[in-house]
C-alpha cells in the first residue's frame, strides 16, 4: 500500500498480527524479509516503510536526514492509526529508529537498534581500525580481492543502483562472518540504492544524536566483528538508563540472521517488557 507524506508516496507492506513494529528500510523490504526471521515475524505485526526514493517509493533522498525521515516513519504511523509503536532499524535504519524515539516519545513504546550506531562520527574510523588489528591475513586478502574486482569493473554499463550494490557488496568481510551470505540476502538491485548510499556515508558521519534526552528505552544490538558498525560507538552512551547495548559474540552486521535464534529472543522479551499495557 502507499501512504502519502510531504512531498512523496511511500510504500508500506505489513506482516504478521499484534504489537506494531515499525522497520525503515533504504532498500527495499525484501532484504529484511530474508533477515528477520519468519517466526519473529508471525509474533508481531511489522510494518516495512520503504524510505522516499528508494523500492517502491516515490520523491528523494537529497536533503534528508535520519530526522525527517523519523517523520516520514511518523507519518506513515498516524495514518495506519497504530497506536504507540516500536521502532526497530538495522544498519543505519538503527538511526531513523532511535530518531523516531527522540522525536515522538509520546508514540514510540521503545527502540530497537540493530548493527548500528551511537555515534555516526566515529564508526569510519574505529572500524578501519580494528579491522587492521583484528583481521586475519586471509580476510584480509579477501577484502583486497574483492574490492579489486569491484574497481575493474570501471565504467562497465549497469545502473547506479547495480553499481551500488556491488559496491556494498565488495566490502562484504567487513559485514558479515559469511561473506558469502550477503548476495542471497539481496536477491537483486532495489530502485533507489544507488543514490540512498552515498547519502547514507555523509549523513550517518555527522550523526551525534543526543541520546541522554531519550525518554524510551532503548536497545542496543551489536556483532563483535561489526566493522561497519562497531560496537564501541556506543561507549560513553550506554550509561543512560533507557539505554541497554547487548553484544553477540558470533555476529558481524547482521546479527538477525548470523545468530538468529539469540536475536529473536532478545526482541521479543525487550518488546513484552515495554509494550504499551
Amino acid at each position: 500500500m502507499y501512504v502519502d507524506v510531504e512531498g512523496a508516496r511511500l510504500w508500506v507492506e505489513q506482516d504478521g498480527e499484534g504489537i506494531p513494529v515499525v522497520v525503515p528500510t533504504g532498500g527495499s523490504v525484501e532484504f529484511y524479509r530474508r533477515t528477520f526471521s519468519r517466526a519473529l515475524r508471525r509474533d508481531f505485526r511489522f510494518v516495512f516503510v520503504e524510505m522516499r526514493g528508494t523500492g517502491g517509493s516515490t520523491g528523494s533522498i537529497a536533503g534528508a536526514t535520519f530526522a525527517s525521515l523519523a517523520d516520514d516513519v511518523e507519518q506513515v504511523r498516524r495514518a495506519l492509526d497504530l497506536g504507540r509503536v516500536f521502532a526497530m532499524g538495522q544498519s543505519n535504519h538503527g538511526c531513523i529508529a532511535v530518531e523516531h524515539g527522540l522525536r515522538h516519545p509520546s508514540d514510540c513504546a521503545g527502540v530497537i537498534s540493530v548493527a548500528s550506531v551511537g555515534d555516526g562520527s566515529r564508526a569510519l574510523e574505529i572500524g578501519r581500525r580494528r579491522w587492521e588489528a583484528e583481521a586475519t591475513a586471509e580476510q584480509q586478502r579477501d577484502l583486497a580481492s574483492r574490492l579489486a574486482a569491484f574497481a575493474a569493473l570501471g565504467s562497465a554499463p549497469m545502473s547506479a543502483d547495480e553499481r551500488g550494490v556491488r559496491m556494498y557488496l565488495s566490502m562484504a568481510p567487513l559485514g558479515w562472518r559469511d561473506p558469502e551470505l550477503a548476495w542471497p540476502c539481496w536477491g537483486g538491485f532495489p530502485g533507489g540504492v544507488g543514490a540512498y548510499l552515498p547519502w547514507l556515508g555523509s549523513a550517518l558521519a555527522t550523526w551525534r544524536p543526543a541520546l541522554a534526552a531519550l525518554r524510551v528505552p532503548l536497545l542496543a544490538v551489536c556483532g563483535r566483528y561489526d566493522y561497519l558498525c562497531p560496537l564501541e560507538t556506543w561507549d560513553g552512551l550506554v550509561a543512560a538508563p533507557a539505554t541497554r547495548r547487548i553484544v553477540l559474540e558470533e555476529s558481524a552486521h547482521n546479527p538477525q540472521i548470523e545468530e538468529q535464534p539469540r536475536f529473536d529472543a532478545l526482541v521479543r522479551a525487550f518488546i513484552r517488557e515495554h509494550a504499551p499495557r
